[in-house]
């Protein structure tokens, strides 16, 4: 799973027969963007700073989760969007080896309201 905020990136594995429990330490490094960026300049540092966080995993092939809070994804240009947002990062990650079988996206709060129910 990887949470994007507007000031860090968090990855790790999430073993769902686990209960949701990570086998590993998280990755975070921060992201802190400049303001004013445009949208390419701001996808291309986003990109650079996933690559990093998700290094650890670089060989995995599977599902992938983002959580996203919505002004990571109005910068990116996909607030009215959001339908493209899976493939813009299943694309960013096929850059650094990461192969996801599949990529869902949701919104960080209903993320955390989804934890506190399971």
């Amino acid at each position: 799973g990887i949470e994007v905020r507007t000031s860090s990136i968090t990855a790790t594995v999430v073993e769902l027969s686990a209960g949701g429990a990570s086998p590993t330490e998280p990755s975070r490094m921060p992201f802190n963007a400049p303001a004013g960026l445009g949208v390419d300049q701001y996808s291309d540092l986003l990109a650079e700073t996933l690559a990093k966080a998700v290094a650890p995993w670089a060989a995995w092939k599977g599902v992938v989760g983002f959580s996203l809070t919505r002004n990571v994804v109005k910068a990116m240009g996909y607030l009215n969007d959001e339908g493209t947002l899976p493939v813009v990062l299943s694309l960013m990650l096929q850059r650094h080896g990461i192969q996801a079988s599949f990529v869902h996206t949701m919104d960080l709060t209903e993320a955390a309201g989804n934890a506190e129910l399971g």
